[in-house]
């Protein structure tokens, strides 16, 4: 008989921090590529996808989590406000999960940032520790509403998912029981690249996109580190420059005036492109046809958009920082994201040197065949199995 398994797919229905609904950003692919994944397990487990909206937005989930005709897989709906619903869980501890829920064996909390009160065995995931490692990217708000879910977690006992043994590392530092902490790697969010014959040239005008040019997918948080790479950008090579257009792709967030002003003070209106929040399909053409992919955050749990774009053949430049350059290893050229000089280096690199692309192109590729979301499937299931046979801490 197989286990009742809960899991929080707020972030994935509904999230507040970058525009509201269907606003998915890192959190919110976790859990839409960790259930999908789930569903394609053919376990015996029943699973409660819970979420919590004064809308009902059942059917949009199942589409996005391709659960049609999935009756194991059942919507559970908390019918209040988001607002009310966060400051009543995160302060009053009510209402449990199990008063909309039902019981379950265990409850899959994918994010500190939502606490959900329940009374069964739960898995925590977290994903980050940027506010400690990088206080000064967060406002003292945030880094105390950081330390306190943090500490929550810690004191719960619950077993706790991470996303590489960077964040295991950094957890231990911060006193959680090394014997508690589960090692998951993630995987990446657009699958592997099929072939088409259309000549995405038009689609990417409609953009305002034109090729080649450099990409970088993401919030414009502040631990993205934007201003640095526009700075890197300005010192490119003039004739580089001049060919290749950077763009920034992905919703705005706490850090997008200075992202702003970077690119109006380095006089680079014409070259820099801000796209907002993209569908997709239009994340995946951006991705396929880029000439480099850059990541130049300050810190990083995972970094999906990285892994797709090896996976879809387009070699990447990420900064040596967090667990970025675990996830690439040789696979991509690393640099000092706080040196616009360093990040501009690995990116003439990256886009004059053709052998070097050749070759990181193909390592790129064996890299992220290494984050299967099979795989992520595979061992979350084993911790919600160990959590369930622990029981309630």
């Amino acid at each position: 008989m197989g286990l009742k398994i809960g899991i929080v797919i707020q972030q994935a229905v509904y999230s507040r921090l970058y525009g509201g609904q269907h606003q998915l950003t890192g959190v919110g692919w976790y859990v839409v590529n960790l259930v999908r994944a789930l569903a394609q397990a053919d376990t015996p487990n029943h699973f409660k996808l819970i979420y919590a909206s004064p809308s009902n937005h059942d059917a949009y989930a199942r589409s996005l989590l391709g659960l049609e005709g999935r009756p194991d897989f059942e919507l559970v709906r908390l019918p209040l406000p988001v607002p009310l619903t966060y400051a009543s869980w995160h302060f009053l501890g009510l209402p449990r999960v199990e008063w909309v829920a039902g019981g379950l064996d265990v409850l899959h909390v994918p994010s500190i940032a939502v606490r959900t009160p329940s009374r069964c065995a739960q898995v925590v995931t977290v994903h980050d520790v940027t506010h400690w490692a990088f206080p000064e990217v967060y406002s003292r708000r945030a880094r105390m509403f950081a330390d306190y879910t943090l500490a929550r977690a810690r004191a719960s006992q619950s077993l706790v998912i991470v996303p590489c043994r960077h964040v295991a590392q950094e957890l231990t530092r911060l006193g959680f029981r090394e014997e508690g902490v589960r090692c998951t790697y993630y995987c990446g969010s657009l699958g592997p690249s099929g072939t088409t014959d259309s000549d995405p040239t038009a689609a990417l005008a409609a953009l305002g996109v034109v090729r080649p040019y450099i990409l970088f997918v993401g919030a414009s948080t502040k631990r993205k580190n934007l201003p640095t790479l526009v700075a890197a950008y300005s010192r490119l090579p003039k004739d580089i420059r001049d060919r290749h257009q950077l763009v920034l792709a992905g919703p705005r967030a706490d850090d997008s005036e200075a992202v702003a002003s970077a690119i109006e003070n380095a006089d680079l209106r014409s070259r820099v492109l801000v796209t907002g929040y993209l569908s997709d399909e239009n994340l995946r053409m951006l991705h396929q046809n880029a000439a480099l992919f850059v990541m130049p955050s300050l810190s990083e749990g995972f970094g999906i958009p990285v892994v797709d774009s090896m996976q879809l053949g387009v070699p990447v430049a990420v900064s040596d920082a967090g667990s970025l350059a675990e996830i690439v290893g040789e696979a991509g050229l690393l640099f000092d994201p706080r040196s616009p000089d360093s990040i501009a280096q690995a990116m003439t690199r990256g886009l004059t040197d053709a052998k070097l692309r050749e070759a990181l192109v193909a390592r790129g590729m064996v890299a992220a065949s290494g984050f299967s979301c099979e795989k992520t499937a595979r061992e979350t299931l084993a911790v919600y199995e160990e959590a369930a046979a622990r029981g309630r801490p």
